[in-house]
């Protein structure tokens, strides 16, 4: 009788640290599970935060470039603007006007506004710019041309995408540029007293 009774001890005992062993086994399952998880989800984000600084350090070196190219032509902005837009082929297009210096040179073409929407031809030339390398992800810029209501161009969007290993991020900024040359200020008098009157003024005048 006694030995039945110690039987029956050692086996619920070893039902006991089975069950207990299960549970402890779920428990360090379930923690190594959340500890992948938050760490796969720390390195996306930690990704997605770098892969946008280098979109934006793109985008920033491309409108250094581009500002570069402007202070040096000595032309009007309507002018550069309008040089900037011919097709590299063009004598006259700032890409022509730079053929010393290439490493200028591939800032300054305009792409086409289709090219954006068509992801074969967004990473291929003419038009893609690789404004740096970086060992551990890749950047691709571009340059369009924004249309007014009109139909012509008045500004350019440089628009830069990352990426980095699982992760890609897009950094767009638009430059303004008018397309002609204009005051920025306005005449308010009662009695008007033009001393300038080759001088054109837009703005309110009053």
């Amino acid at each position: 009788m006694a030995h039945k009774s110690t039987r029956t001890q050692a086996g619920t005992a070893l039902v006991l640290v089975m069950a207990l062993g299960l549970i402890v086994g779920t428990v360090c399952a379930a923690a190594l599970l959340l500890s992948t998880q938050l760490a796969s989800g720390t390195t996306t984000r930690r990704d997605s935060i770098e892969a946008q600084q280098m979109a934006d350090s793109a985008v920033a070196q491309v409108q250094t470039r581009l500002l570069a190219d402007f202070q040096q032509s000595g032309l009007s902005r309507s002018e550069w603007l309008r040089r900037l837009l011919l097709p590299s082929t063009d004598p006259l297009s700032r890409y022509r006007a730079n053929l010393a210096q290439p490493d200028l040179q591939r800032y300054l073409q305009v792409s086409e506004p289709y090219v954006a929407t068509n992801p074969s031809r967004y990473y291929a030339a003419p038009g893609a710019i690789a404004p740096a390398s970086y060992a551990s992800g890749a950047v691709v810029a571009r340059i369009y041309g924004l249309n007014d209501s009109a139909g012509e161009v008045r500004n350019l969007q440089i628009r830069a995408t990352a990426y980095l290993r699982g992760s890609s991020q897009t950094v767009t900024r638009t430059l303004e540029g008018e397309a002609s040359e204009r005051l920025d200020f306005a005449l308010l008098a009662r009695t008007p007293n033009c001393q300038f009157c080759h001088l054109q003024v837009q703005g309110n005048v009053g």
